[in-house]
């Protein structure tokens, strides 16, 4: 999908030209650049820049390049949205080193900061403070300040045993 107009100007262009060009043919005008710019009160070198825009054909991505078997196509030299394999291979293994530092830390945890990671940061449906709060019998307040401390010490031991750790890769 292409944009044409998105000025104001290039709107007002968009809607009137073809219509006030048929206008000034049907008065017996051969309307030019100038004529229109006049009549339609914006300047020549926008009438002639909106005039190329709606002349160009469309393009498929999809066309080949070259008239040879096999050829390439426009799509084929787009840049792809999805991350290098480079950096695919690189989170993979960031991720791998942080899990295997993070098993070192687990039996230093209390139970409830057990539960909470497991339950809370490492699930893709996290309990609420109020849930975990009322399994111990403590305030939500409570859940999140024992949230934030165990947020702490993992960034804590993984700085300690990771020589490149960013405290960025662990959010609070």
């Amino acid at each position: 999908m292409v944009k044409i107009g998105t000025t104001q100007v290039q709107r007002k262009l968009f809607f009137n030209l073809n219509r006030e060009r048929q206008k000034l043919i049907a008065q017996g005008f051969n309307p030019d650049a100038e004529m229109l710019s006049q009549h339609l009160g914006v300047s020549k070198n926008d009438i002639l820049e909106m005039e190329q825009r709606l002349s160009a054909s469309d393009v498929s991505l999809n066309v080949p390049v070259s008239d040879e078997n096999d050829s390439a196509s426009r799509m084929d030299f787009l840049p792809a949205l999805d991350p290098g394999i480079e950096e695919s291979i690189a989170s993979e293994e960031i991720s791998d080193m942080l899990h295997a530092k993070l098993k070192t830390l687990l039996p230093k945890l209390s139970e409830k900061e057990l539960y909470i990671l497991n339950n809370r940061l490492f699930t893709d449906s996290p309990e609420t403070l109020r849930e975990i709060g009322e399994r111990y019998h403590i305030t939500r307040e409570r859940v999140r300040q024992l949230e934030i401390r165990l947020l702490e010490k993992i960034k804590k031991h993984l700085a300690g045993d990771i020589h490149d750790f960013s405290r960025s890769w662990i959010q609070s």
